[in-house]
């Protein structure tokens, strides 16, 4: 899928980039369709709550892109990630920030 080992700044990997900007519209669909759900459940709209909550899914979406291109994954693994953890949104976030913490502590021990 990525291109591990190359400068994905180099213009002519465009395939890297396509693959980047369609993860993260899917991760940020899958954060309106969780924002969604919350209104059907009863929660008012309000536009900062829907901003920051599909701001927070695409940014998991990111993350999960690096993180799977690191662990070499398909596209195909990569979609289904990136749909649940924009899915979650600040809830990944937060699995990623605990993740990373742990394994910093564990590199400074």
């Amino acid at each position: 899928m990525f291109m591990k080992g190359h400068d994905v700044l180099d213009p002519q990997h465009h395939e890297w980039w396509l693959t980047t900007v369609l993860m993260i519209v899917l991760s940020t669909w899958a954060g309106v369709v969780s924002y969604l759900r919350m209104l059907v459940k009863g929660m008012e709209f309000k536009m900062l709550s829907f901003v920051s909550h599909i701001s927070s899914s695409a940014l998991a979406g990111l993350i999960t892109v690096l993180l799977c291109e690191q662990y070499e994954l398909s596209v195909q693994w990569t979609g289904i990630a990136c749909a649940i953890s924009g899915h979650m949104g600040a809830e990944a976030m937060k699995i990623f920030e605990d993740r990373l913490k742990a394994k910093a502590e564990n590199l400074s021990a």
